[in-house]
């Protein structure tokens, strides 16, 4: 890739019809193509990838890459050897920024010259179901635009990272993240993890706006209730974190198994004025205890390590 300002980066596993959303919100962005370049890594897909990103290559500064090794974060490795930019930006194949996404971006990197920067996320949908609520897919870091502490965090979705940051804190973990179509996270949260005992600033601007597609799956409470435990799960990994108490970490482990299993019960008996649809209550009332389930769980995984 030429050495612009930015390079924006889309993995994708076989999700065609949802990179043309993608990649046409890129050809609809404000700020002049010659301060950016487009990489698509296409990470194994077997459906017609390549030929959207064809159609794509006259309308923008476009480049295309198969990266063969399944896995979101060698298919973002792959990205980290391929560009030439200033800064990477890592957006998901279901992203659409807002048209002044890279202006907005641009002027942060002209004004903060921040080392990691992102910004919020807000759902869109082709087909939402009535008791699904918005909030349940929204991602912010925080409330204001400034320099994050360690306890916050950007959203692998919309994040930017100085090229050349990747020398001092690493590539991404491939034992972590998406593989094909099975859940994985906790890989640019672990990078972030790095950057703040290195003293590598991050920045959250309010107005770096992406929105990403809610599907049909992701409101699907068997799902969404692995995705929870998963992110507890690997919570403590990508934290280093490490409990010395084994019989503490089993009794937490034990009580909130049981308050989870008893809030299901409890649907039955909801505030039907609080919680219209029990889905509600599911999402705002049992997912959280999932996740600290999965919290737990990652003690008795770091320590078989």
């Amino acid at each position: 890739m030429n050495n612009k300002k930015i390079t924006v980066v889309i993995c994708t596993y076989n999700r065609a019809n949802l990179l043309k959303i993608s990649l046409q919100s890129l050809v609809e962005q404000t700020l002049d193509q010659s301060n950016f370049d487009v990489l698509v890594i296409d990470n194994n897909s077997n459906d017609i990838t390549k030929e959207v990103v064809n159609m794509f290559k006259s309308l923008l500064p476009l480049k295309y890459v198969f990266e063969p090794t399944q896995g979101l974060s060698h298919a973002r490795n792959r990205a980290i050897k391929e560009v030439k930019s200033e800064y990477i930006a890592y957006i998901d194949d279901d992203s659409k920024g807002k048209k002044n996404w890279l202006m907005t971006a641009s002027k942060i990197i002209d004004d903060k010259n921040p080392d990691i920067f992102g910004g919020p996320y807000y759902p869109y949908y082709i087909n939402k179901k009535k008791w699904f609520l918005d909030k349940y897919e929204i991602r912010e870091a925080s409330k204001n635009d400034k320099f994050l502490d360690k306890y916050e965090f950007l959203s692998g979705s919309n994040i930017f990272f100085k090229k050349d940051i990747f020398e001092k804190i690493g590539i991404f973990d491939v034992n972590l993240g998406m593989k094909g179509n099975n859940i994985g996270l906790g890989e640019e949260t672990q990078l972030q993890v790095i950057a703040n005992k290195l003293g590598i600033n991050r920045y959250y601007c309010s107005d770096l706006i992406i929105y990403n597609l809610v599907p049909d799956f992701k409101m699907d409470l068997k799902y969404v209730s692995r995705r929870y435990f998963m992110a507890g799960l690997v919570s403590n990994i990508v934290t280093g974190y490490k409990s010395t108490n084994f019989l503490k970490s089993l009794i937490i482990f034990i009580f909130y198994s049981i308050k989870t299993f008893s809030f299901l019960f409890f649907i039955f008996f909801r505030n039907k004025k609080k919680y219209k649809y029990w889905q509600n209550y599911f999402f705002e009332k049992i997912l959280p205890y999932c996740g600290v389930v999965g919290n737990m769980c990652s003690y008795f995984v770091i320590k078989n390590k």
